[in-house]
């Protein structure tokens, strides 16, 4: 009995993490999105990242990054 209820418990802790997203749980996350800015004031966004942990606060810390063609930075929520 003991063995049956050790296993069915192991079973539901390996599911848990297979189905919850472990980043969430661990570290700060979310979506992040390079902005480009021309010299004529056109503004592209690329396409939004989920992005945890130290990726994500260096996204959210950088600087507007200006280049010959104009400017980027990241836009994250």
């Amino acid at each position: 009995m003991k063995k049956k209820i050790l296993h069915i418990s192991t079973g539901l802790i390996i599911v848990a993490f297979m189905i919850l997203p472990s980043c969430d749980f661990l570290e700060e996350c979310g979506n992040c999105e390079l902005v480009e800015v021309d010299l004529d004031g056109n503004i592209t966004y690329g396409t939004p990242l989920f992005v945890c942990g130290a990726t994500y606060q260096e996204y959210i810390n950088s600087e507007i990054t200006y280049t010959a063609d104009g400017s980027y930075y990241w836009n994250c929520d």
